[in-house]
Order: C-alpha cells, then sequence, then structure tokens
C-alpha cells in the first residue's frame, strides 16, 4: 500500500481547507431584520484599514466600546468620501449589525445611514453575499479540477515500479 507524499497531503489539506470555506459561503444568509439589529449613537470616528491590498474600515461610537467593522469584501458598498464629507463627529449615525453566523467577536456593518441617507445599503452587501455564493464555489471547483489533475499527471508520469 502506497502513502501520501508530502505535497499530495498539502493538496488534499488545501482542499478540505476550500470545501469547507466553499460551504460556510454558501451558508451565509442574506442581511435581514431577523439576523441584524440597529445600533443608534454617536459618530467617533471611521478609520481606514487597508490589509493585504484589501480595504476595510473600522467604525467607533461615542457611546459603544468594541470593535465595529466594514469588512473588506463589503467595504466597495461604503460611499467613504460622502459620507466623509456630510457626516461629522459627534453626529448621530445607525449602523445596522449583522448578527450570528461569524467566527470572531467583530461585529460586522452591514450597513449605516445618517439624516436618512445610506452610506452603506444593506441591500448592495446582499449582493456581495449573493455574488460570493457563486465566484468562491466556482473558484474552489476550478482549484479542485487543478489540483486533481496535477496529482492524476504526477502518478501517470512517474508509474509505481
Amino acid at each position: 500500500m502506497k502513502t501520501l507524499s508530502g505535497k499530495n497531503f498539502i493538496i488534499i489539506i488545501l482542499l478540505g481547507f476550500g470545501l469547507i470555506i466553499s460551504v460556510w459561503v454558501l451558508l451565509i444568509p442574506p442581511i435581514t431584520a431577523k439576523n441584524s439589529r440597529v445600533i443608534t449613537g454617536h459618530l467617533k470616528q471611521v478609520q481606514k484599514g487597508i490589509t493585504r491590498n484589501q480595504v476595510s474600515y473600522d467604525v467607533l461610537l461615542q457611546e459603544n466600546g468594541g470593535d465595529f467593522k466594514i469588512p473588506a469584501d463589503w467595504s466597495g458598498c461604503f460611499s467613504d468620501s460622502l459620507f466623509r464629507k456630510q457626516v461629522k463627529p459627534g453626529q448621530v449615525v445607525q449602523l445596522t449589525i449583522q448578527t450570528g453566523f461569524s467566527f470572531s467577536s467583530v461585529r460586522r456593518v452591514a450597513g449605516i445611514r445618517a439624516d436618512s441617507t445610506d452610506y452603506l445599503s444593506t441591500a448592495c452587501v446582499n449582493d456581495k453575499i449573493a455574488g460570493n455564493k457563486t465566484e468562491i464555489p466556482i473558484g474552489f471547483g476550478i482549484f479542485a479540477v487543478f489540483m486533481v489533475a496535477v496529482m492524476f499527471l504526477k502518478k501517470v508520469k512517474s508509474p509505481e515500479s
């Protein structure tokens, strides 16, 4: 009986990890009143962060300590420049926070509203969630087919003696 080589073992681990992420993405529900809550407070500041060329935002309120974050995959829905022009520190804002379905204690901001204007729309966030349900599993499928083909071609090139 032949054992797995180190490279094949790593490929199998990566395939398993990709499968878990794909299933997790498929299970993420859209933002609704049932899986979100609205927090109202006075804006302290919004901090822009860039990690691995991906933009995310930390939203800080004067009343509520803790970490509110607009994650990188939703940051394209945030009207940052308009928000900074129109909303000043101390102004009342409403944050729609995703509840449940998270691996961290970070509270994910799915909506920002101030003075009847949406600066981060839950409809846009829901479009991003729906898009990820297509893109990530398809990307994983392409990766999986490629990795299995590589493993097969290696086995064909070097048959067992």
